[in-house]
C-alpha cells in the first residue's frame, strides 16, 4: 500500500529533509568554479576554468545525499558530439538576478561537472561542446540545472528555472517539464507533491499531493525521470519528493521552481 499525504507528513517527523541545494556555498562569490572540485580535477580534461565556465572531470567525492536534484528541463535536444557546434541553453528570467547554470553526469562512475554564472538580464548561454565530445558525453548522461536567488517571505531561496536546450535548431518551448532526481541508494517508491506558492512561499494551490510515481524498481545511481505536466497558472511552485528507501526508512527533498507560462504554451 502506498504512502498517503498523512503518512509522508509523519515520515518527515523522523527524517531530516534533504534540500535540493546544489552545494552553491562551495562556489566563490561571483565565481564560476566550485573550489572543492578544482582540487579534485583529473586528467587533461579535468574540472578547470575554461573561459566563462568551469568544466571537466574530477575524482570521486566522498559522501553525498541520498537524493539530489539533477536536472530540470523544458526541452532538451539530442545533440551531436561530432558536429562541434555549441549547445544553446535558454531560460525565462525571474527578475534581474544572476543565474547559475550547472551540468552533471548521470551515470555510475561519471564524475563530471560544468558550472557558469550568467549576469542579470541574461536569458541564454552558448555552451561549447568540446569537453562533452572529448569525454563522449551524450544527452542521456547529462543533467542540467539553472537557479537564481529570490525573496520568499522573510528569506531568500534558490528558485530553479526550467531550461530549453538545442543545438541544430532553436530550443523548443513546451508545456511540461522533465524533473530528474538522482538517488545514491535504492528506493522502494517515490511520491510527488507539487503546489503553487504565494509571495511568502506558502502553499496555496495543489497540483499533485503525495502521488506515487509507480515507476519501480528504482536502483541506486539510476536517474528517476519525473514528468511535470502543465502546471497552469504562471508563478513559483514548491516540489516535494518523498521516497521510501529499499533498505527501510525514508528521505524527503524539496525545491522551488518557476513556471513562466500558462496552459496554452506549445
Amino acid at each position: 500500500m502506498g504512502l498517503g499525504t498523512g503518512m509522508i507528513a509523519r515520515i518527515a517527523l523522523f527524517v531530516v529533509p534533504v534540500l535540493l541545494l546544489p552545494r552553491a556555498g562551495a562556489i566563490r562569490q561571483g565565481g564560476a568554479c566550485d573550489e572543492g572540485l578544482v582540487g579534485k580535477a583529473s586528467g587533461p580534461h579535468g574540472y578547470a576554468l575554461r573561459g566563462d565556465r568551469c568544466e571537466g572531470i574530477y575524482v570521486q567525492q566522498v559522501g553525498g545525499t541520498q537524493l539530489a536534484l539533477a536536472s530540470l528541463t523544458e526541452s532538451f535536444e539530442d545533440y551531436s558530439l561530432a558536429s562541434g557546434a555549441a549547445l544553446t541553453v535558454e531560460w525565462t528570467e525571474l527578475g534581474q538576478q544572476s543565474v547559475r547554470l550547472r551540468a552533471r553526469g548521470l551515470k555510475h562512475g561519471l564524475f563530471y561537472r560544468m558550472d557558469t554564472v550568467r549576469p542579470p538580464g541574461a536569458q541564454s548561454y552558448s555552451w561549447p561542446s568540446d569537453v562533452l565530445a572529448a569525454q563522449h558525453l551524450s544527452k542521456k548522461d547529462m543533467g542540467v540545472l539553472a537557479w537564481m536567488r529570490r525573496a520568499l517571505g522573510d528569506a531568500e531561496r534558490d528558485v530553479y528555472v526550467p531550461l530549453r536546450i538545442g543545438q541544430s535548431s532553436a530550443p523548443v518551448r513546451a508545456a511540461s517539464y522533465e524533473f530528474v532526481v538522482f538517488p545514491a541508494v535504492a528506493l522502494k517508491e517515490v511520491y510527488l507533491t507539487v503546489a503553487m506558492v504565494d509571495s511568502n512561499g506558502h502553499r496555496m494551490r495543489f497540483v499533485q499531493e503525495g502521488t506515487p510515481l509507480d515507476y519501480g524498481p528504482y536502483p541506486a545511481e539510476r536517474p528517476v525521470r519525473v514528468r511535470l505536466a502543465d502546471l497552469g497558472e504562471a508563478g513559483i511552485y514548491h516540489v516535494e519528493i518523498g521516497a521510501e528507501l529499499a533498505s527501510g526508512g525514508a528521505a524527503t527533498l524539496s525545491c522551488f521552481i518557476y513556471h513562466a507560462r500558462a496552459s496554452n504554451a506549445h
